[in-house]
Parts: C-alpha cells; structure tokens; sequence
C-alpha cells in the first residue's frame, strides 16, 4: 500500500476532481459516510453513546458535518462544536454545514461558550470525533485551537480522529504543539507518512484506511515511492510449494554465532531463519554451548565446533566450517543423547 505526504494526496484529490469528474462534495460525502460505517464497526455500541464532534472549517471540518448527518440518521444525538463562526465556513464544508442546521443538528461556535462549557461536554461524553484539522496543517496549533485539544487530552475520553489528529506533522510525524491523542484514526485514501513514523504513530491510536471512492490507478500510482509493507504484499511475494516436497527441497543456511553472552543472538538468528521458510538450518556454535542451544532449539540442527579458552569459536573450526560451505556433510552434525 502506498504511503503518501499531504502534497501527494492533495495532488490525488485534485486529479480524481479534474480528470475523472469527481466532485468535491461527492469526495466528502463518500468520506464521511466511510468514516461513519468505520465508527459502527469500532463502537458496537455506537447508538448509546454521547457524541461530540469538534470542527473546523474546512475539508477536515466537512467531513465531521457528514458524519454528524449520518449519526443523526442512525439515531445518535451527536453534538458538533464549531471551531470557526458558522457564517465563515464555506465552499463544500460550509454547504455541509448547512444541511444539519436544518435538520436539526446541535450547533455551537466555541467562540460563544465558555471553556466550562466545554470542558464539561467533554467530560460528559463518550467518545469524541476530531474534525478540527487535516493534513494541511503548517507548524503549530495556538490560541483557542490548542485550548480545545488540551481540554480533550485530559478528559481520557474515547478519541477518533478523522484523517490524521489535529496538531499532527502529517509528512515528518512529529508533534510541534498540542495535539490530539486519538483512540483510533479514520484516515483517508491511503496512509500518511507522520501516522506511522513516531512520535506522531503513538497519537494515531489505531489506524483505518477507508476507500473514499478515488481511483485505483491514482492510488498505485508508481510516482508514490514510500510503501507500508502490510500481510497482503507479503503473501504475494512468497512463493508457492509444491506438495511433494521434503525440508532439502528449501534451502540449507548455515549460521555461526554464541560465546559468552551472547547466545541469544545465535538463537534468534537460527529461528529466524526458520521462520523464513529455510528447509535446513544449521548452527555452529562453541562445542561448551551445544548442549544449550540443543535444548534451546528443536527444528534447528547443532554443530559443535572447536573454541577458544573464552569459548568463543576457535581457528580448528575453520577446516570444518570451509568443508560444510562445499558440500553439508550430514555426519557432521551432533545431537547428544540426553
């Protein structure tokens, strides 16, 4: 899956609206709709839980008014904090906005309440949306902004965060002011860059990847080059086997590692190369430690070879190694008996 920066995916929105026809508001639509079958899926629960919603006034805002149309739809009496007066909202956001006024969506301007006000709200909440800001956030949140997300950090409540959390570096991942700790983040399209990089990844909360109805060739575009590696693209790189086949068929490693101290790493090393898919591996290892790793480790075969006084592997080895590298001898390889 292609990872993006927030020029990239502004890039992408602006070419699935130019060249494919795609509206703005058809965009935000999908998005938010995305986001509120996302909510369903996370929050079983979701119709008896107490909502607040908290809004800018743009993109990242409009989404937030989609998703309070929708909870209202399922019976959720969410409220939606507006962090910009409602007569400023504009262009796709503002006509949002617009369509839960009239159907009776709970509105209020923070600029009109008190902090109390809020901070009470919050407290009695259950889970809060974030809508306040997007990916196009430059340097840090101040004023009344970052008042509201220090007032929803502290109350310990439930936080999704639509897209990426207000106050979050969306391409380097760093934290540059108050920022929103999510629970979970809904985030458009494909993933970005600052969710995954730390320390913005431990604010993301867990991450959502929604379909917002783009096209696919724009998503793969092969111009992206950052890729999150996921079990998917994994799988598809493993190549099949056959049926008929035995443990010789998949490769032999040997592995040369321990002394003291340090036989852990000849332990990982030597499961590693299992859990790759090797069909043998051996390790050779200072014969004192051979009795350890043979409890140690069950799939992998033991080599006991000449060591040092420190018990490190000693230059005697060198004869038995040089012959394994040409040809694996079987009869080299010890199991004692208990």
């Amino acid at each position: 899956m292609k990872v993006v920066t927030s020029q990239q995916m502004r890039e992408i929105d602006r070419k699935a609206i130019v060249k494919n026809n795609l509206s703005g508001l058809a965009l935000m639509e999908n998005a938010g709709l995305r986001i509120f079958q996302s909510l369903k899926n996370i929050y079983p629960d979701l119709r008896l839980k107490k909502i607040i919603i908290f809004s800018g006034s743009g993109n990242n805002g409009g989404d937030g008014f989609v998703v309070a149309r929708h909870l209202y739809d399922y019976g959720v009496k969410a409220k939606v904090f507006l962090l910009a007066p409602f007569n400023k909202i504009k262009g796709e956001a503002g006509e949002n906005l617009n369509i839960i006024d009239k159907i009776g969506v709970e509105l209020i301007e923070v600029e009109t309440v008190k902090l109390e006000e809020i901070q009470e709200a919050i407290q009695n909440s259950d889970l809060i949306i974030d809508a306040i800001l997007g990916t196009g956030l430059q340097g840090r949140v101040t004023d009344l902004k970052a008042k509201i997300i220090d007032l929803i950090n502290v109350a310990g409540k439930e936080v999704a965060a639509i897209d990426v959390p207000s106050g979050l570096n969306t391409d380097t991942g760093k934290i540059e002011g108050p920022c929103i700790k999510a629970t979970h983040t809904i985030t458009l399209a494909l993933p970005k860059i600052g969710l995954l990089l730390f320390p913005g990844a431990s604010y993301a909360g867990k991450v959502t990847v929604v379909n917002i109805g783009i096209p696919s060739y724009l998503l793969k575009n092969k111009k992206l080059k950052t890729n999150m590696v996921t079990k998917e693209i994994v799988k598809s790189l493993l190549p099949s086997r056959a049926a008929y086949t035995h443990k010789g068929s998949f490769g032999k490693v040997l592995i040369l590692a321990g002394s003291v101290g340090m036989t852990g790493a000849a332990y990982l090393a030597s499961e590693a190369a299992m859990r790759s898919g090797t069909g043998i591996v051996i390790l050779g290892i200072p014969r004192s430690f051979n009795p350890i790793m043979e409890v140690k480790l069950t799939e992998v075969m033991t080599l006991p070879l000449a060591e040092t006084e420190k018990q490190s592997l000693g230059e005697d080895a060198e004869e038995t190694i040089l012959k394994l590298l040409t040809k694996p001898p079987r009869y080299r390889v010890h199991r004692h008996s208990p």
